[in-house]
């Protein structure tokens, strides 16, 4: 009869490797993306593992608007009387501002499937071997 011995510290210093290669990898994928205004949606991307193994991403916090879009909408100021923007160079004062709306870029979803698969499989062939 053959006896298999399995190391516990050895198996889940692996598999917490493998967890933070996913995170990384995939938070590289949703940054490499994403799509670029600022720059500043890009550049947020990061991750965590939670208590329980999860792998959470974390992005800036406007990314559902970006995801799913935006219905047409009125902008007022929050803290000032005006708005102020430039418009072909010229700047521009109002009190309100309607906004078409923007149209969703499911860009996360797309990276889940075509990506994520694959960074699963590596991850876990690279530190299982």
């Amino acid at each position: 009869m053959m006896k298999l011995i399995v190391d516990e510290a050895d198996l889940e210093k692996k598999f917490n490797q493998a967890l933070n290669e996913i995170g990384l990898n995939i938070s590289q994928a949703f940054a490499e993306a994403a799509p670029v205004d600022t720059g500043f949606l890009k550049n947020s991307f990061t991750y965590k593992i939670d208590t329980d193994n999860n792998i959470i991403i974390l992005a800036a916090d406007y990314l559902d608007y970006v995801l799913y879009g935006t219905p047409p909408h009125i902008i007022t100021p929050k803290n000032k009387k005006f708005l102020r923007f430039k418009v072909d160079g010229k700047e521009v004062f109002t009190k309100k501002v309607k906004h078409p709306g923007t149209a969703p870029n499911p860009f996360i979803f797309e990276v889940i499937d075509r990506d994520y698969p694959k960074i699963m499989e590596d991850a876990f062939t690279r530190n299982f071997r």
